[in-house]
């Protein structure tokens, strides 16, 4: 059940972290993404109460990020800051509870990862927060959005890899 719920929450990673635009339009919504991640959070929450708060969570980004889909102007402004603050809560409860699943499992050694995986997503949140007041190259943002967003599926596909103790 684990592996199956993190490969579940990698995939609707997949959906949110990356674009395949075709006419104009993302093939890749992040509302079907974070509705996966929901999906994969869900049957942790018992076990792992970090998943629970992660699993609502997502399920408010799926909300707005379907709306986002539909409106404009200053409300799509505001649904984007909204969602930017519901990916950092998400963020946090996810890597709790994949740090209470390690401590469960007693792999220890391998707590220090989500705790990093955190600190560099806070890290991006912040360069994209500081990119609304001061113009940053767009190629230079992209690239460095991308390999935290590898390094951040990484840690997913490893955690879902092992194999159960």
């Amino acid at each position: 059940m684990r592996r199956t719920a993190l490969a579940i929450m990698l995939v609707g990673f997949v959906f949110v972290f990356f674009s395949i635009p075709l006419a104009g339009v993302d093939l890749l919504i992040d509302a079907v993404g974070f509705l996966l991640v929901f999906n994969g959070a869900r049957p942790l929450e018992k076990t792992m109460p970090g998943f629970g708060k992660a699993s609502w969570c997502a399920i408010a980004l799926t909300v707005v990020s379907a709306a986002q889909l539909f409106l404009g102007g200053t409300v799509y402004l505001v649904l984007s800051l909204l969602r930017a603050a519901g990916e950092v809560l998400l963020f946090l409860w996810l890597m709790r509870g994949l740090t209470q699943m390690l401590k469960k499992e007693s792999r220890l050694r391998l707590v220090p990862l989500t705790y990093g995986a955190f600190t560099l997503n806070m890290a991006t949140s912040a360069l994209v927060a500081v990119m609304l007041f001061v113009p940053l190259p767009a190629l230079a943002m992209g690239i460095v959005l991308a390999v935290v967003h590898v390094l951040l599926l990484a840690l997913l596909l490893r955690l879902a890899l092992l194999p159960a103790p």
